[in-house]
């Protein structure tokens, strides 16, 4: 019984330590995509709608369904910046011909154009928050994310 009660200042102190980080990374992720957001509103291009893009010039033609699952958003969310991209003529949607239910989409001219001037002002906001660690610590860094993310995944 003793043991037990010693034992709960542990727990409670490391559930707080853990909140404690989960709430960095939730404050983290708003400021870099406010920062980019910001760096990216003159060009009249948001930070996620720059990520579709980007995935769309790096790919070719790609499936709305694979390019939710490469940019890890849901189909519904990715539709939507789909429609924004296409009003502003930098991505295109056609019909797939191996599906008729399905489209392609890639970027226009006008995006691929455009997408090199968007990912140098993302990554320039980017180095913000990342340019002071050494190459060794931001690829530690990313796999302490992807572990989280994995485990993550994995209870859900």
């Amino acid at each position: 019984m003793k043991a037990a009660i010693a034992a709960v200042p542990d727990s409670v102190a490391r559930a707080a330590l853990e909140d404690d980080a989960v709430s960095r990374v939730f404050w983290m992720a708003r400021a870099v995509r406010t920062a980019t957001d910001q760096i990216l509103a003159p060009f009249g291009v948001t930070a996620q709608q720059w990520v579709v893009l980007r995935c769309c010039c790096d790919r070719g033609e790609i499936t709305p369904t694979e390019l939710a699952d490469s940019i890890k958003l849901d189909c519904a969310a990715t539709s939507r910046l789909l429609d924004r991209l296409e009003a502003k003529h930098l991505v295109a949607r056609r019909p797939n011909p191996a599906h008729r239910r399905s489209v392609i989409v890639e970027a226009t001219e006008a995006g691929r154009a455009l997408e090199p001037q968007l990912t140098a002002a993302a990554f320039r906001s980017h180095a913000r928050f990342l340019g002071e660690y050494s190459e060794n610590e931001v690829l530690q860094f990313i796999r302490m994310l992807d572990v989280m993310l994995e485990r993550g995944r994995a209870e859900s």
